[in-house]
Order: structure tokens, then C-alpha cells, then sequence
């Protein structure tokens, strides 16, 4: 397969390299689909041929960052030959310690790194005296939104020494527009906000819905914030809206209604009022209005854990739903409990891959490439594990919720891994299974205003950026 080159890129992706030359830092608010390890590959190449850049830093989700920057850069002529150490795994025989040690030292175009090991680089960098990168992509930088963490206090003195740097994300803001004052610190130390800390930023655009012993926990935004935020970041922004450029199948949306049997509902509504219930005679109990959630939401699926993490068998109207679904093409199945899983299998009525934290690399790698050459019917997947980075249109054109995430990054990011370029079928379909009246259709109104949200800020930015 012959390479590709530069006249390969859009008009678009010309664009956005030649502003991140200029501008040195910013926002790259992509799509999923408009090429965003292409594009930054593309930045890094420019700038290293004007002797701006030496070596870069990538930052990027576990999957991301083993299945995607270095298998992209082979496909161009001007990345093919680039260099890539993982400080990651065991790159190097010996402990995972040694082996981070030694891939720190490799001089290399590109390190790699997942978010859970900026605490120990940063500790490394202190030791050594020695930041070896001159540009930094954070790549799905909405793991930078908590400037509370601990792996963003251990790296945050050192986001200012990195002449370049970048966010790359499509979903900025998945849970409100605080989600963007940690990114804005890792780009300028908020400056264009004019907010270096938490506090200046609820200031300036946030105000306080509810107060506990006299401190503010829930924050909401301050009318017209939203334009306030979009306005200071558009000159540093470059937003590609896939349906601008591409020509994508319909998105299409169904509900498969669900009914529980009688005792079931006495169960649920035992559990949501008293945080209590049981279950064959076992006592199942919580404490607080989250856990109780999580406990619902366990119920709605089939079974509930017992403190001791044992599942108990309340029902299978999901499973029953999920097998009587008429479905054209392959379809990924997403989940979040460790029980939805064999519950799946057995709805499905064979023995499909499935990609969470407990896949190893070399079985995930596997599964990919056998879904993408269309060979399994059914991929079942963890928002948590699947949502980031990985190309799954080739395999199939359906996702199937057969539970919910509160989690509106994971939803939109997990369904835009099937609508995005390169999709060939003639609709791209997505399944909510719900049980109606229950803390099912709570958590599919709170995604669509989220989302809602999302795409505000986006569109404000446009208007913004086209003044």
C-alpha cells in the first residue's frame, strides 16, 4: 500500500496545522473522524523542519496510546519514519520501573505516556532535572479537567515549560463548563480565561446552586457564561465539525421499552425510598443517595451485588429484550457492570470478544482487527475502556446500550466510534434498552442535556472564531 503524503490533506487540515504553527498553543476541538493523530503528526513535522522542535510528549488514554499514534504514522510519508518509545508496560525487560527509566532515556520524535503515569513522570523529570520535550498533545485532554487530582498537582509545574502545547479533544466539556478550567490551565495557565485557579473561575462564571454546612458543593453557570468562555478561547481554537466536511449515513435512535415483573417494582421501589431491600432473602442495603443509585441501576440490569461483591439474580427482561432485537449489521454492545457481561453472552447466545480493563493489550489488538475485518456479529464493550480513540467503523453500523453511563464523554465518544468516516453502511443505529419511570430514563435525559450543553459551547466558539 502506497503511502500518503501531504496532498492528501483537505483543505481543512491544512489549515488547522498552519494556525498551530502560528499560535504555538491552543485548543483543537475535533470531531471524531476529522484525523486528529494526522493533523497533530502533521504540526509536529512543520514545526521540526523549521527547527522549532525536537521531540514531543504525547499524553493519551491507555487504548489510544497503544493502538493509535504510532500505527497512524506509518500510513504518511512525512511521519513513516518518526520514533516512538512507550513509558508504559514493560517496554524494557526488568521492573515497570526500569523500563520507564529506560524508555524516558531514549532519544526519540515521540513519548508516549497514558494519564496515570503523569505522576510518575513528573516525580522522574524533579529527579533528573531534565524535560527532554519542547510540544506536548494532550490527547482526549478532557483527563485534565480535575486540577484536583494528584497526577495533575504533580505535573501542573511543569505545563509552562513546553513552548507548544495542545488539547485534543471533541467533547471539551462533557458534564458542564467547569470541565474546561483544568485544560485551560494546561494550555496557558489560564490566561485567556483570566483565572488561575478554581476559585477565580466560579467567579468570574459560575454561581452557587447548593450550599452544606456552609460550603458551596454544586455549582452552576452564571447567565451568559457560556458565551463569556466561548468568546476567550475561539482566537486559540481550531473546530472541525465532522458534518461540515463529511458526508456521514443518518444517526438514527431508537427505544426498546422494557417492563418489570410486579415484585420486581416493589424491589425498586423498596430500594429507591428505604436504601433497603432484599433479594432471595439477602439483605441488601445503603447508606447514601449515590449508592442507592448504583444499586437501582445494578436492579434494572438483572442483578444486584451484596456488600460482600456476590450477584444476585433479580430478572432477565434485558436479556430477553436485548435477544429479540432485529438487527442489520454488527452491532457493539456497550456496558458497565462486571455481570452485564455474562448476561450478554447469554442474550446473544454465543461467546463474543469484549474489550474493559480487564482485556490485555495483546487480546484487545486482536479483537479490533478481527471486528474491523468484520468477524464477529457482536463486540461487547466498556464505555470506560472502548469510547477513546479506537477505529471501529469497518465492523459494524449498530450500538446497543444495554446499560447506560452517566458518563455523557463516554456515550457520545462510544457512538461516534461507528458515525464517522469511513462507515459504509446506510444508517448508523443507536438502541437504548430502558425500563420507563426509572432511573433509566433520568440518566438518558441528563445525556441529552449535556449534550445540549456541549454543542452551545461549541457553536458559540464558531460564531466567535468567524468574527
Amino acid at each position: 500500500m502506497s503511502l500518503l503524503t501531504y496532498d492528501n490533506f483537505h483543505p481543512y487540515q491544512k489549515r488547522v496545522v498552519a494556525k498551530a504553527v502560528r499560535d504555538m498553543a491552543g485548543y483543537e476541538y475535533r470531531d471524531t473522524g476529522m484525523d486528529k493523530t494526522v493533523i497533530s503528526l502533521a504540526i509536529f513535522d512543520q514545526l521540526k523542519k523549521r527547527r522549532r522542535v525536537r521531540r514531543g510528549l504525547i499524553v493519551a488514554p491507555k487504548y489510544v496510546m497503544n493502538h493509535i499514534w504510532r500505527q497512524e504514522a506509518k500510513k504518511w510519508e512525512f511521519s513513516k519514519d518518526f520514533t516512538f518509545s512507550l513509558i508504559h508496560g514493560s517496554t524494557y525487560r526488568g521492573s515497570p520501573e526500569y523500563s520507564r527509566r529506560m524508555a524516558f532515556l531514549d532519544v526519540v520524535d515521540f513519548h508516549l505516556i497514558n494519564y496515570e503515569g503523569l505522576t510518575w513522570l513528573s516525580n522522574h523529570m524533579l529527579k533528573e532535572r531534565y524535560i527532554p520535550w519542547d510540544i506536548v498533545f494532550y490527547d482526549e485532554s478532557t483527563r485534565m479537567k480535575r486540577t484536583t487530582t494528584k497526577r495533575f498537582k504533580a505535573f501542573r509545574q511543569f505545563m509552562n515549560k513546553f513552548p507548544y502545547r495542545f488539547n485534543l479533544t471533541g467533547t471539551p466539556i462533557p458534564n458542564g463548563l467547569e470541565d474546561i478550567f483544568g485544560q485551560a490551565i494546561a494550555i496557558d495557565n489560564g490566561e485567556a480565561l483570566e483565572a488561575k485557579n478554581i476559585s477565580e473561575f466560579r467567579r468570574k462564571y459560575m454561581r452557587p446552586l447548593y450550599t452544606l454546612h456552609g460550603r458551596v458543593t454544586v455549582y452552576g453557570e452564571q447567565d451568559g457564561a457560556n458565551q463569556r468562555v466561548a468568546k476567550r478561547l475561539a482566537p486559540r481554537t481550531a473546530r472541525l465539525k465532522k458534518t461540515d466536511y463529511l458526508k456521514l449515513p443518518p444517526l438514527k435512535y431508537h427505544t426498546v421499552p422494557v417492563e418489570l415483573p410486579p415484585d420486581v417494582i416493589d424491589m425498586y421501589n423498596e430500594m429507591e425510598g428505604d436504601f433497603f431491600t432484599k433479594i432471595n432473602g439477602v439483605e441488601i442495603e445503603t447508606f447514601s443517595q449515590v449508592a442507592a443509585d448504583m444499586k437501582l441501576r445494578q436492579m434494572l440490569q438483572g442483578r444486584v451485588y451484596d456488600e460482600e461483591g456476590v450477584s444476585h439474580k433479580v430478572h432477565t427482561e434485558k436479556q430477553k429484550a436485548l435477544a429479540s432485537l432485529k438487527l442489520d449489521g454488527n452491532s457493539l454492545i456497550a456496558y458497565n457492570f462486571k455481570f452485564e457481561r455474562d448476561e450478554i453472552k447469554t442474550a446473544t447466545g454465543g461467546n463474543p470478544p469484549f474489550l474493559d480493563s480487564r482485556t490485555k493489550d495483546r487480546e484487545a489488538e486482536k479483537w479490533i482487527i478481527g471486528w474491523n475485518n468484520y468477524e464477529f456479529r457482536y463486540f461487547l464493550v466498556n464505555p470506560a475502556s472502548a469510547a477513546f480513540g479506537l477505529n471501529l467503523q469497518a465492523g459494524g453500523n449498530n450500538i446497543v446500550w444495554f446499560s447506560l453511563t452517566w458518563n455523557s464523554e463516554h456515550y457520545s465518544q462510544l457512538i461516534d466510534r461507528l458515525w464517522r468516516q469511513g462507515q459504509q453502511a446506510s444508517s448508523v443505529n443507536v438502541y437504548h434498552i430502558v425500563v420507563a419511570g426509572t432511573i433509566d430514563e433520568v440518566i438518558s435525559k441528563a445525556l441529552q442535556r449535556k449534550d445540549s450543553d456541549q454543542a452551545k459551547l461549541m457553536q458559540d466558539i464558531v460564531n466567535y472564531m468567524r468574527r
